[in-house]
C-alpha cells in the first residue's frame, strides 16, 4: 500500500509540474506582450535610464531589489493558492511577471555590470545550465510537440466557429 501512495504522489508531482510548465510558457509569452506595451511610456523609459547610468551599487541593489519583490510576489502567489484562495493567488503571480519586467530590462542592459558580483554569475550560471541541460530540451520539445497536437485539435473546431459567426480566416 505504502509503494501505491508513493507512485502515487509522483504521478501527481509530474503531472503539477507539467502543469506549472505549461502555465510558466504561457506567462512568459504575455510577459513579452506586456514588456512591448510597457515600454512606450515615458517613466519607465526614465526610471530605466536612471539605473542605467547609476553606480553599480545602486544598480546591484535595484536589481536584487526588484527581483526579490517579484519572487516574494510568486511565493505568496503560490501560499494564498494552495490555501484555497486562487484568484487573489493569480493576482499576486501577474503581480511578479509586471515586477520582473523592469528586472529583465535592467539585467539585459546591464548584465556585464551585474556579472561582476558574484551572486549574480553563481544564479546566471545555474540558469544557463538549467537551460542547457539535455532534460529541459527534451521537456521543451515534449510540450511543443504537445502544443502542435492541441492546435491541431482544434483548429478545424476554431475554423468552423470562425465561419459560422462570419469571421473566416483570410490569409
Amino acid at each position: 500500500m505504502k509503494i501505491i501512495f508513493e507512485r502515487l504522489r509522483i504521478i501527481i508531482k509530474y503531472i503539477l509540474f507539467i502543469i506549472y510548465f505549461i502555465f510558466e510558457e504561457f506567462v512568459i509569452k504575455m510577459a513579452k506582450r506586456l514588456l512591448i506595451f510597457i515600454r512606450k511610456f515615458d517613466i519607465y523609459g526614465q526610471f530605466i535610464g536612471f539605473i542605467n547610468r547609476s553606480n553599480d551599487l545602486v544598480l546591484l541593489s535595484s536589481f536584487l531589489l526588484i527581483a526579490g519583490i517579484a519572487e516574494a510576489s510568486a511565493t505568496f502567489a503560490v501560499f494564498l493558492s494552495v490555501r484555497g484562495f486562487v484568484k487573489l493567488g493569480i493576482f499576486f503571480y501577474i503581480l511578479k511577471i509586471i515586477i520582473y519586467i523592469p528586472t529583465v530590462d535592467i539585467f539585459k542592459h546591464n548584465k556585464r555590470r551585474l556579472l561582476k558580483y558574484r551572486i549574480i554569475r553563481t544564479f546566471y550560471y545555474w540558469y544557463l545550465l538549467i537551460i542547457g541541460s539535455k532534460i529541459y530540451r527534451n521537456i521543451k520539445k515534449v510540450f511543443k510537440d504537445i502544443k502542435e497536437k492541441i492546435k491541431a485539435f482544434f483548429y478545424p473546431i476554431r475554423e468552423t466557429f470562425l465561419n459560422f459567426v462570419g469571421f473566416a480566416n483570410k490569409k
